[in-house]
């Protein structure tokens, strides 16, 4: 049996058709990628390093960035799990607080001496509970530097003043909350 060389048909097809390949581009070097992150956190970064001039003008997209920046700074990381979920809660928050109140809050949560949040649960998410009234406010005064931190309350101090928690008088008749 006598062997044939291999045709190659792809080749063949090809020039009976009039068509020639072109050799696939090149692939773009994902160096870039590793290095800066994503384009969109990349676009945000070139805005972060002139934040006055941009702040006035940041998206839901650079306000959750803003976040994880804020955050990675402050020793507190903070991993963008759902960008979608974060972005639709900083939209939310765009409609009622100006993209500098947004930062203002953000900044307060971590730079700030606020106690009532721990720093190392803190998400995006308590910008939409019912705590935003509250971070709002007190941003408001460690902006103008009148803020004081809350003490946290002694709770057997709030026990003891309680109106009913003990009864001496037991000349009464009635024996109410008394121990016979």
């Amino acid at each position: 049996m006598k062997c044939t060389p291999k045709l190659n048909l792809k080749k063949e097809f090809l020039e009976a058709r009039g068509m020639e390949t072109t050799p696939a581009p090149p692939v773009q070097d994902s160096s870039h990628t590793k290095k800066y992150g994503n384009e969109p956190y990349a676009v945000f970064l070139k805005k972060y390093e002139n934040l006055d001039e941009h702040i006035d003008n940041f998206k839901a997209t650079d306000l959750v960035f803003f976040f994880k920046e804020t955050s990675k700074q402050s020793g507190y990381p903070y991993y963008v799990a759902n960008m979608g979920k974060d972005s639709g809660i900083m939209k939310r928050l765009l409609k009622e607080f100006s993209p500098r109140e947004i930062c203002g809050m953000i900044e307060f949560l971590f730079l700030s001496d606020q106690s009532y949040l721990d720093k190392n649960r803190l998400g995006i998410g308590v910008l939409s509970s019912g705590w935003v009234n509250t971070i709002y406010k007190d941003m408001l005064l460690w902006v103008d530097d009148k803020y004081v931190p809350r003490k946290q309350q002694d709770t057997k101090a709030s026990v003891k003043s309680r109106e009913w928690s003990s009864f001496e008088d037991t000349s009464s008749d009635d024996n109410v909350g008394v121990v016979l």
